[in-house]
């Protein structure tokens, strides 16, 4: 066994393809490699290295919510199925879907308007923090890089805004402590700023690539490979 290979998931291909042809440049990729990353289900191999083995705690909106919340990890108050606990008031809140990712599938509401009977556990219910600022920071195998959020929708995500290179050592900090917390080793986690705090929004394990981040996490897998065949 040799090189690296990564077990993805389908929305991932566009940066499936750019880092695939990068690592095939450089004599990096191989089918039966010694070096995995993994963010399509929990892997576990102990004849190869696994990065990211376990996945299925971010996938499930809910339970990373729930480990938020057992964390005292600053977030968007999070409300679950069976609701009996929502309050009757006229506060902005967000419905969201327990899978799925993207900024799909979400409703914006006010507490006194949701019907709990309407609402299954394939669903949760955050109050509506109206974010100042908001950020994407990559943990690239350790290694931390962000990027302001620029636009004017209330779902920042890929198709509603741009990105802007914006290093903040707090942020970046802010992002290793969760990423230490969760055992990821490769994620792309959306946060927000709101009265001068910081809060988790989202942790995604595919997040997308340009060219320039595939480049980027070419670089640090390929220097985990290498000090790893190093030690051996």
């Amino acid at each position: 066994m040799e090189g690296i290979y990564i077990n993805h998931i389908k929305i991932w291909n566009k940066s499936y393809k750019l880092i695939k042809e990068i690592l095939e440049k450089r004599g990096y990729w191989s089918p039966n490699p010694r070096l995995l990353l993994n963010f399509g289900n929990n892997h576990s191999d102990d004849s190869i290295t696994v990065l990211n083995p376990k996945i299925s705690h971010i996938m499930d909106k809910v339970k990373m919510n729930q480990l938020f919340d057992k964390y005292k990890m600053p977030h968007p108050l999070t409300l679950y199925y069976p609701f009996t606990n929502l309050p009757n008031l006229k506060r902005k809140c967000v419905i969201k879907k327990r899978f799925g990712s993207r900024g799909t599938h979400i409703k914006f509401t006010f507490f006194n308007k949701i019907s709990s009977l309407n609402l299954t556990d394939d669903y949760y219910i955050q109050h509506f923090v109206p974010f100042e600022r908001e950020y994407r920071v990559v943990n690239f195998i350790g290694h931390y890089r962000s990027r302001k959020k620029i636009g004017n929708a209330e779902i920042k995500n890929s198709e509603s805004c741009r990105f802007k290179n914006y290093r903040d050592k707090p942020l970046e900090k802010f992002a290793k402590e969760i990423c230490e917390k969760f055992e990821l080793d490769f994620a792309g986690l959306d946060i927000g700023e709101y009265n001068n705090h910081y809060f988790i929004i989202e942790i995604n394990s595919a997040c997308g690539l340009n060219e320039n981040s595939a480049q980027v996490l070419s670089h640090f897998l390929i220097k985990y490979y290498n000090k790893l065949i190093k030690n051996e």
